[in-house]
């Protein structure tokens, strides 16, 4: 096991910042479905869990959220405003 993990280690730490650079980058085209680019943005989240990284629910949240084309600006804006935790300081 561990020389196939010296064989192949690097390989998939590759595999991984790829996946994981991939669903970054992830844009919503200008005419393209908002269903449609969801779909691309769930195959990259299974792509990047199946090589065992792990990214938390707020974090996907936001990377899809800047992924949205800017004719869905108030849909975010809407969201970030109902869903931003408010702290008093005392």
């Amino acid at each position: 096991m561990q020389t196939l993990h010296k064989m192949f280690g690097d390989q998939g730490r590759v595999a991984r910042r790829e996946a994981i650079q991939r669903f970054i980058n992830l844009r919503q085209g200008a005419v393209q479905p908002v269903q449609e680019h969801i779909l691309n943005v769930m195959v990259c989240l299974n792509e990047v869990e199946i090589l065992c990284s792990i990214i938390d629910p707020e974090t996907q949240t936001d990377i899809v959220l800047a992924s949205l084309n800017h004719s869905l600006s108030q849909f975010k804006l809407d969201y970030e405003l109902n869903h931003k935790e408010y702290c008093l300081v005392i």
